[in-house]
């Protein structure tokens, strides 16, 4: 079975699920708190495992927002410039609307996806665009597992995965190999309440503030639907470190 990501789907994303079953039979005895807000994957099964233990759950991920980014990137656009709508279930949303101001992105990105070197940066998720005429949340690796029609021959791993989270079958242990390899001088000082501090996309306060204080911005987190993850964003803002 080859996979890049393996944390979802497949035999990757169930061993991870019966890895965490401890810790999730953990949060459920202990926790005495309003909401748990989930991150792990696999995000569905985890979420609704939670809730059937009679949590109060949401499931989130930060792939909305960083993707909202990397459009950004590809449309030439500062990242406060995009304005968007995205949608989806069970950890697969897709941008229903891409502008800036009044302006439909969207043609522009649709034709910078034919270019071979533009394509050549997210082939998966650029023929998703080609064929089903919107631009999906999740990276080009994580996507090629959900819809596995990429992964069904060498060939076409050949044409469609790439380096990193672009599909290449083990991106996960290269990627925690070079992870746990780096200084951790951000991860000590967050830790040490020192800062420097960044509030950037899909961050519980981001998904909360805007509803609970008073912001003008509007963002919803992921609704549990029996079991299903929805998730919903309108807009996104970054707070710059300082």
């Amino acid at each position: 079975m080859d996979q890049s990501i393996g944390d979802t789907l497949g035999p990757g994303g169930l061993m991870k699920f019966l890895r965490l079953h401890a810790l999730m039979d953990a949060v459920a005895e202990s926790f005495a708190g309003e909401l748990v807000l989930n991150y792990m994957n696999p995000l569905s099964a985890v979420t609704a495992y939670l809730l059937r233990k009679g949590l109060p759950a949401l499931g989130l991920c930060h792939s909305v927002a960083e993707t909202a980014k990397t459009l950004a990137r590809y449309l030439g656009l500062l990242e406060g410039e995009l304005t968007y709508l995205a949608l989806g279930v069970n950890h697969l949303s897709f941008f229903l609307r891409l502008s800036r101001g009044e302006v439909d992105l969207y043609p522009r990105l649709r034709t910078l996806a034919q270019d071979p070197a533009t394509w050549e940066l997210d082939p998966v998720r650029f023929e998703v665009l080609r064929v089903f005429g919107l631009f999906p949340t999740e990276s080009s690796g994580h996507l090629s597992e959900y819809l596995p029609y990429f992964r069904k021959s060498p060939a076409l791993l050949a044409r469609y995965a790439r380096p990193g989270y672009g599909g290449r079958a083990g991106s996960t242990p290269r990627t925690t190999l070079a992870l746990c390899g780096r200084p951790r001088l951000r991860w000590r000082l967050g830790s040490e309440g020192k800062g420097p501090w960044s509030e950037a996309g899909n961050t519980p306060a981001n998904s909360w503030r805007p509803t609970t204080w008073g912001r003008k911005k509007r963002s919803t987190p992921p609704w549990p639907t029996g079991g299903l993850c929805l998730s919903s964003w309108t807009s996104w803002w970054r707070y710059p470190c300082g």
